[in-house]
């Protein structure tokens, strides 16, 4: 996954040389977006939905949890990561997670963090958990959307996250159920202080928010581009953001 041209300022300037794109909406001004290549020479493409699993179930919930990272390292899972979290005394927490992009949450043995476990909206397309790492003074560190998008509020910075009616490219997928569904993948829409991008599903740009640099990934923004195969295609979008260190 390579970087696109873009960056994000916390003022709302997006600096850049590829050309201008008008983008629907009264209240919406024009952004700067360009496409990113791949080493291999072809357009980048959408990440698989990453795993994203508490122990036990419930531990963690909307709002953030002071903790003690106790061990951050690998799993039994291959390719899975284990966040080990002391949240008091004899009370211990697992955090199994895919890294997005092969980048691991950036905190360490012996830091304390706060963190927040954000639930499926019922009511969206889109339906996945969320976590979102603080430092102890309410700092974003790191969130994962695994599928449902993160609220806005939940970050605690003012930027809004979703789905682009821009389409990157679309694909046909087999089902455990032999229907073969027309998948479309979407870019991802970014807005902050009134200005909007774009982001190619499997790319990643510079965010920069209140004097702090962010990595913002953009996953996957997939959804049935019809109906042929029942409501049981799944739509997903999935992103995540870190602090650079």
């Amino acid at each position: 996954m390579r970087a696109l041209p873009l960056v994000v300022l916390a003022a709302g300037l997006l600096a850049c040389q590829p050309p201008l794109y008008s983008i629907p909406g009264e209240r919406e001004r024009p952004a700067i977006v360009s496409p990113v290549l791949t080493g291999t020479g072809g357009l980048s493409q959408g990440h698989p939905r990453p795993l994203l699993r508490v122990q036990p179930a419930g531990a963690l919930g909307r709002l953030p949890k002071r903790g003690l990272v106790v061990y951050h390292g690998p799993s039994n899972k291959r390719g899975v990561q284990l966040l080990k979290l002391e949240l008091g005394v004899e009370r211990t927490v697992s955090v199994l997670y895919t890294p997005p992009a092969e980048q691991l949450l950036p905190v360490e043995v012996d830091q304390e963090i706060r963190v927040a476990l954000t639930p499926p909206d019922q009511e969206s397309a889109f339906r996945g958990e969320g976590l979102v790492v603080f430092n102890p003074e309410g700092t974003l560190i790191a969130a994962i959307a695994a599928g449902g998008g993160l609220p806005p509020d939940v970050l605690g910075i003012n930027i809004e996250i979703g789905p682009s009616p821009r389409l990157a490219y679309s694909e046909v997928r087999p089902l455990p159920n032999l229907c073969l569904a027309m998948i479309a993948h979407r870019y991802l829409r970014v807005a902050i202080e009134g200005r909007v991008a774009h982001l190619r599903p499997g790319s990643w740009s510079p965010l920069q928010i209140q004097g702090r640099v962010y990595r913002l990934f953009a996953l996957d923004v997939a959804e049935p581009a019809d109906e042929r195969c029942g409501p049981g295609t799944q739509s997903s979008l999935t992103f995540a953001i870190f602090l650079r260190p």
